[in-house]
């Protein structure tokens, strides 16, 4: 728990403190930025604030620029269920890291007991639990909530949290309302239950509310007392009488007598229903029943290790129901017997552990079960050179009792003996055999003093590469004895990066004494030629600006050497958006390379939009300038797609956009260079979206205007409108009298539609 606050509270530390060594490596952003109060083209200085989207940085004029952050990956801190995190991104500029808000527990719950349940945060990197009271539901004036069930008319709540059952109550009904009976309709009875208020109907059986029964000669008659039943039984009690030991005579329906007999009974039964015992005895003639019931007590008897537990029941019948022979008694079996609870074996032997049993097991060490693994040996053979006196070992897998089944025939072998190596005496084997004759254990003697000991011959490796020198020894007795050493040597010269040079390599390998391996040390030189090192160079790329050659600087790490090489052209300015300068025919773009901000100028160099002589406008295909207030919409992702022999293209290429007021689209296609229109002179192919702007226009039906500028026009695999134009010049055009601009003129397809009907 100790670790985890520790490791929580290093979090928190860490969240509170990565903002602030952020904010202090801030540097302001390269280049010129337009400031929205003073419209001045200014660099940026001193910082001034961060927020969630933009940083705020001190203008050269002194007016607060505020600049998007510009983020760089940075190593993610995970929020956890109370702490928030950082994501993994930080503003190269002012080191603002935005934030990951804190997860929250995701709890579930569990119950634990009839009082407490248990919730528990799911998420991996959290360990929150807390143990807390069951809340049985309740109704927004605090009522519990019940929850009634009809099968065994009980009541229940629930746990608002874990839906554990809570308080298991029986119901407690009372009549809620009647539906009385009639002589021949049921009637029925709904009772309530005062505590959850669930409901249970009972029925009430039909039946005649008769009178006294009235003589009439031979028979009997009795009618309904209810208002309006007039219902009529009539009794023949001659066909009715009861057998001469009820009540003799005696008709069951309206009761004449006869003369009177002792009944017949037969023998006493016995029935239980939980602590209650019936007598029941009949009279064989009349089939009357008396019947005596009575409680028990029982008596418990827990269950042994042998013996099933009980509860035995003994009711005390009196008089005719007293049992003489214990028919009656009861006996209700509550446990299995426990089987003896052993305690490990030990030397052959296990006791009953529990309380009051004593009973106790002595292993008899069944043939089926014990195992011969092998033989005891002596540790020396014996000084006279007898055989080595051996005893059989064996192991009881039931106890476990580690048994001496007597002494063991021992023999040589010499056939197993093995002959001294470099670090091992040479050894002698014997062998211990069963009653049978089978050998059950082996064992080798070492003759002490017979190892033979290495024959070390030496060699040695120098990498002047690695700087190191290897020593290698390796036993002539056997090879695959071999140690190997590698230690760093001295020189008395090195190299330069450009020059070699012949030194002294001394080399001091160390004491291995263990191994019996250059005793007291050796000292190993060597003349060698050391190659010249070669630069280590550290390169820093200077790339390239609009109006600068970009280069690599190498600077050698060790001679301090420093070059310049891998030149690149420079970039050139590269203005994109002109807009038009108002008051003015010219249009003025910005150098969108950053760092650069360097500011061009061009005259616009007006074309005509195509209709007739009264609706002729003017318009700049560089800027779409159309008016003082009006432009024609820059179309965006054109593409250079292929370009026809090897001539180089000149400028960028523009197409702008608008519609007329008879619902013809207009395109204007040019190149630019600096704000000036140019002529390819050759083939091109341009590509632009088939967007919503393009969809509605039938690209089959083309008119332009431009002579000298042929067009093609086609739909590529990507559904992107494809421009094929030739720039090439007829034998009877120049440069300055061939057309520089293409006009496009679109029709709707409703239009051409239409017209083809038509």
């Amino acid at each position: 728990m100790k670790k985890e606050m520790s490791r929580q509270m290093a979090l928190v530390l860490m969240l509170i403190a990565l903002p602030f060594i952020a904010l202090a490596e801030q540097s302001a952003p390269s280049g010129k930025y337009l400031c929205p109060e003073c419209a001045e083209s200014v660099t940026l200085g001193e910082f001034v604030s961060s927020g969630d989207s933009q940083c705020a940085w001190r203008g050269s004029c002194g007016h607060t620029i505020r600049v998007d952050h510009d983020y760089i990956a940075a190593e993610e801190v995970p929020a956890t269920c109370t702490q928030d995190g950082l994501k993994g991104e930080i503003c190269r500029y002012c080191g603002y890291r935005p934030a990951l808000n804190a997860l929250g527990h995701n709890y579930v719950y569990e119950p634990v007991d009839g009082s407490y349940h248990k919730k528990r945060c799911t998420r991996p990197s959290c360990t929150e639990s807390v143990t807390e009271r069951h809340a049985p539901a309740a109704d927004a004036s605090g009522n519990p909530i019940w929850t009634f069930d009809e099968a065994v008319e009980r009541h229940y709540e629930r746990c608002d949290q874990c839906a554990m059952t809570l308080n298991n109550q029986a119901c407690d009904f009372i009549v809620a309302s009647t539906l009385p009976a009639t002589c021949t309709q049921e009637g029925q009875q709904v009772l309530r239950c005062t505590v959850c208020g669930g409901h249970k109907t009972e029925i009430l059986p039909a039946g005649h509310d008769w009178g006294a029964w009235t003589q009439s000669g031979a028979a009997s008659e009795r009618v309904c007392r209810r208002e309006g039943c007039g219902a009529k039984e009539i009794c023949d009690h001659l066909k009715n009488i009861n057998p001469p030991c009820a009540a003799a005579p005696v008709c069951s329906v309206c009761g004449a007598a006869l003369e009177r007999r002792e009944h017949d009974w037969q023998a006493v039964s016995y029935s239980w229903n939980g602590d209650e015992c019936t007598a029941v005895r009949a009279c064989r003639l009349c089939r009357t029943e008396e019947i005596q019931s009575v409680r028990a007590l029982g008596r418990s008897v827990k269950a042994t290790c042998t013996e099933r537990g009980y509860t035995k029941y003994e009711p005390a019948f009196e008089g005719w129901a007293k049992d003489e022979g214990g028919a009656s008694v009861r006996v209700v079996y509550t446990a299995n017997a426990l089987g003896h609870e052993w305690c490990p074996w030990k030397n052959g032997e296990r006791n009953c552990l529990r309380a009051g049993c004593g009973a106790t097991e002595v292993c008899a060490h069944p043939a089926d079960q014990v195992s011969v693994y092998g033989a005891e040996w002596p540790a020396e053979l014996p000084a006279d050179g007898a055989l080595p006196a051996v005893s059989i070992a064996a192991c009881c897998r039931q106890c476990g009792e580690m048994l001496n089944l007597g002494e063991a025939a021992v023999r040589r072998a010499e056939e197993g003996d093995q002959p001294a190596s470099c670090t091992r005496d040479a050894s002698a084997r014997y062998e211990a055999l069963d009653e049978a004759g089978r050998v059950i254990a082996r064992r080798d003697y070492a003759v002490k003093g017979t190892a033979l000991g290495h024959d070390w011959a030496y060699s040695y490796s120098w990498d002047t590469d690695g700087g190191t020198c290897t020593g290698r020894a390796v036993c002539r007795r056997d090879s695959s004895h071999a140690y190997e050493t590698r230690v760093a040597y001295t020189t008395d010269a090195q190299p330069s990066c450009t020059e070699d040079v012949s030194a002294t390599l001394t080399a001091v390998f160390p004491e291995l004494a263990d191994r019996g391996l250059w005793i007291g040390g050796h000292t190993e030189t060597a003349t060698r030629t050391l190659t010249a090192l070669g630069h280590d160079d550290a390169q820093t790329i200077v790339p390239p600006t609009c109006t600068a050659r970009g280069y690599t600087v190498y600077a050698c790490r060790r001679c301090g050497r420093v070059e310049k090489a891998n030149g690149t052209p420079a970039l050139g300015h590269d203005f994109i958006d002109w807009t038009p300068v108002e008051g003015e025919n010219a249009h003025a773009a910005i150098c969108r390379r950053e760092g650069c901000g360097e500011t061009a100028r061009a005259e616009c160099e007006m074309r005509f939009l195509p209709g007739d002589e009264t609706d002729e406008r003017a318009f700049c295909p560089v800027c779409g300038r159309l008016s003082e207030d009006e432009r024609l919409e820059l179309i965006e992702d054109v593409r250079l797609e292929a370009v026809a022999g090897e001539t180089a293209l000149p400028g960028q290429p523009v197409l702008r956009r608008c519609v007329l007021p008879d619902g013809r689209a207009i395109i204007s296609v040019c190149f630019k260079a600096a704000g000036v229109i140019v002529r390819p002179g050759a083939r091109v192919t341009l590509s632009l979206p088939a967007d919503d702007e393009s969809a509605p226009y039938d690209w089959t039906a083309i008119e332009t205007a431009g002579e000298g500028i042929a067009l093609n026009a086609a739909v590529n695999e990507e559904g992107r409108i494809v421009l094929e134009m030739d720039y090439a010049l007829d034998e009877n055009e120049t440069p300055e009298t061939a057309a520089d601009t293409l006009v496009i003129t679109l029709k709707p397809r409703a239009a051409t539609e239409a017209s083809v009907q038509s």
